[in-house]
């Protein structure tokens, strides 16, 4: 079980109240957890991926409301398609991606300490309604711009964050390198974003995984609607 538990994530500094915190710039679910139990066996005596099947992860997470698919498919699974057709070959990027609202309704101040005698009392920023996805999947190399839209407009102090590839790699999958975007009110991109492809084998695609996250450490925020932009 020390897999499930045992995560490591990269940080990034965020100004707080009384102080910088030092926080995560990738967000644990227990999808990505639970998840990490079918990775290929490593160094571990026991190849849990022969255990913790589709099947048996569905049956273990069923009764606390928690969809695990009963297909194989890649992570993450709670992710916005943004290819046209079926993901066995893919088609081209959608010409109009859906939009998503990021929402800080929920969330409450966690007084996270930068120092043993100083509470920075900010926003984690990594609760449900202030994180979505998308998934990728290229067969070919292609540089896009990407910008968004958000209506109402970003106030002063409000961020989003897009990470692309970020800290939680796919099993079995290529390893792009992580690609972080800050977009504020004044700056909506766009932003050029390189993403490799796999022309060697057009019926396996690379995958890319895409995080927007609502970054407001000191002010609940309003909902936000985000509408992206890939051309």
């Amino acid at each position: 079980m020390a897999r499930l538990f045992n995560l490591a994530y990269p940080y990034v500094q965020t100004q707080g109240l009384n102080g910088v915190v030092t926080q995560r710039t990738d967000i644990i679910s227990i999808y990505s957890q639970a998840g990490r139990l079918q990775e290929p066996q490593n160094s571990d005596p026991v190849d849990l991926a022969k255990i913790f099947t589709n099947l048996e992860l569905f049956t273990q997470m069923n009764p606390f409301s928690l969809q695990w698919p009963l297909t194989p498919q890649a992570w993450p699974f709670i992710a916005t398609g943004w290819n046209s057709g079926t993901y066995v070959t893919p088609g081209p990027v959608l010409p109009t991606l859906p939009s998503f609202t990021l929402s800080m309704a929920r969330p409450r101040r966690s007084p996270t300490r930068p120092s043993p005698t100083r509470s920075a009392n900010v926003y984690p920023n990594c609760s449900q309604g202030e994180v979505a996805y998308a998934k990728l999947a290229l067969n070919l190399d292609q540089s896009f711009q990407l910008s968004l839209a958000t209506s109402p407009a970003l106030p002063a102090g409000a961020a989003i964050e897009v990470l692309v590839d970020g800290a939680v790699t796919p099993p079995a999958l290529p390893a792009p390198q992580p690609q972080r975007f800050l977009f504020t009110a004044g700056n909506l991109g766009p932003v050029t974003l390189p993403l490799v492809g796999n022309p060697k084998d057009f019926t396996n695609p690379t995958w890319h995984w895409i995080r927007f996250r609502m970054i407001s450490p000191t002010v609940q925020q309003p909902d936000v609607l985000v509408t992206p932009t890939l051309q």
